[in-house]
């Protein structure tokens, strides 16, 4: 076993797509990035508790307490080699969330419109041998030293879809059809609500676009601490 830790205290932009994934034509209706800013304290951290309560998927939960959205935390391990392999921790019940929305209108683009929250997390899990083995060697594999390996953690928002399939079925255990496209429909905003996220690197930016990147975060200008037998070069 290896105890591991990430601390987070700090302000990061979040990415809120404008168009829908693999619909470049289909644009996200306001009104669900409007319901996110507003309900995102209704989150529940992806964690093993939750993954628990997930398998087998329930049909009926408390709509009143079942938090809207999920907060997961991965990671992804990549050599020279374009790829990476991604890793996401099960966190243990001791791991701790606290989120703020400092700026809904960081900014935007032709692709997304920028917010910026702070994260306050103190979480753990065990990082196994044979996990760390798999990376390690798939780092290697793409031409790099584990001590080398490029390092990117994604903060992300999704919908809850233990909170999205309830919604799908009424009292009688029946599956609703209704689908109406509209801002009192939650069903329909949960299912649309795109991954919100915020990448974090252990390199500096590389590429021109990169470096000309106003939400290119790097790992040691935030106040970040990752503690783990594995992570000892960080």
């Amino acid at each position: 076993m290896a105890k591991t830790s990430l601390k987070i205290n700090n302000d990061f932009i979040f990415s809120f797509p404008k168009k829908v994934l693999g619909k470049e034509d289909e644009l996200i209706p306001n009104y669900i990035k409007k319901h996110f800013l507003e309900n995102y304290k209704s989150v529940q951290l992806s964690d093993e508790l939750f993954a628990k309560r997930s398998y087998p998927l329930p049909r009926n939960i408390n709509a009143e307490t079942e938090a809207l959205y999920l907060f997961e935390i991965e990671f992804t391990f990549a050599g020279k080699k374009i790829g990476g392999v991604r890793y996401c921790p099960g966190f243990t019940e001791e791991s701790n969330l606290n989120i703020n929305l400092v700026d809904e209108n960081f900014g935007d683009d032709e692709e997304s419109f920028y917010l910026k929250f702070n994260i306050s997390a103190t979480l753990f899990w065990d990082f196994k041998s044979t996990h760390f083995n798999k990376y390690k060697e798939f780092v290697e594999k793409n031409e790099s030293a584990w001590e080398e390996a490029k390092i990117y953690i994604r903060l992300n928002f999704r919908n809850n879809f233990l909170h999205l399939n309830a919604l799908k079925y009424d009292e009688k255990g029946n599956l609703k059809v209704n689908q109406e496209a509209n801002e009192n429909n939650i069903r329909f905003i949960l299912e649309n609500t795109p991954n919100i996220y915020s990448l974090i690197q252990n390199f500096m930016p590389e590429k021109e676009w990169e470096k000309n990147s106003d939400s290119w975060q790097t790992i040691k200008e935030k106040n970040i601490e990752l503690k783990g037998n594995y992570f000892k070069h960080l």
